[in-house]
């Protein structure tokens, strides 16, 4: 698929797009609350480790969720395998949306052993008070 986003560098947004939906659908299923929210702040990056063209999305997210009443509550753990499904259930249904994969493809994509997608969930920070 690195292809499309060589040649559309348009399907960029997208990608950050289904970056934020793949958290925001991961948020709900923690949370029993429509109006809870995570903070987020990602980039887009296009180069690979041996400037190989890769195109790939960085979040760095909160640890928790904010309530319309201005309190905070912690994600109980951080699921990077369903983060990791949502994202690219996400891209494969935009991706066909657009026309541009058949359900054919995807299929076959949901078949492989290795799906060609990751998310990590590296080191982090915690600061408190």
């Amino acid at each position: 698929m690195r292809p499309f986003f060589r040649y559309d560098r348009t399907l960029l947004g997208d990608l950050a797009g289904c970056a934020w939906r793949a958290l925001r659908l991961w948020v709900l299923a923690c949370f029993d609350d429509e109006a809870a929210a995570s903070g987020a702040v990602g980039f887009i990056q296009t180069a690979g480790e041996l400037l190989n063209f890769h195109p790939h999305i960085h979040l760095l997210i909160t640890d928790g969720v904010f309530s319309t009443d201005g309190t905070f509550e912690r994600f109980p753990y951080v699921d990077v395998s369903l983060i990791e499904r949502l994202f690219r259930a996400e891209l494969l249904r935009v991706l066909m949306g657009k026309g541009l994969i058949s359900q054919d493809i995807v299929e076959a994509l949901l078949s492989w052993r290795h799906s060609g997608f990751s998310a990590h969930g590296e080191g982090y920070w915690i600061i408190h008070e």
